[in-house]
C-alpha cells in the first residue's frame, strides 16, 4: 500500500527550508550585503529537486 505522508511531509520541510533561505536573503540585503549568495542559490535549487522528486511519485 502507497503511503504519501512521508512524501508530503519532505516537501513540506524542503518548502520551509526555501521560505527560511528567501528570508534570510530579504535581510542580508536590508543590511547592505550582498543578497543572493552561492550557497542560497545552491540551498534553494537542491530543495526545488526534492520537491520535485517527492512530488512526482504524488500525481
Amino acid at each position: 500500500m502507497f503511503r504519501p505522508w512521508s512524501n508530503v511531509v519532505l516537501i513540506v520541510a524542503a518548502l520551509a527550508l526555501i521560505a527560511a533561505a528567501i528570508v534570510e536573503v530579504k535581510r542580508r540585503r536590508r543590511r547592505g550585503e550582498q543578497g543572493w549568495t552561492t550557497g542560497h542559490e545552491l540551498g534553494v535549487v537542491s530543495m526545488s529537486l526534492v520537491v520535485l522528486s517527492q512530488a512526482l511519485p504524488l500525481i
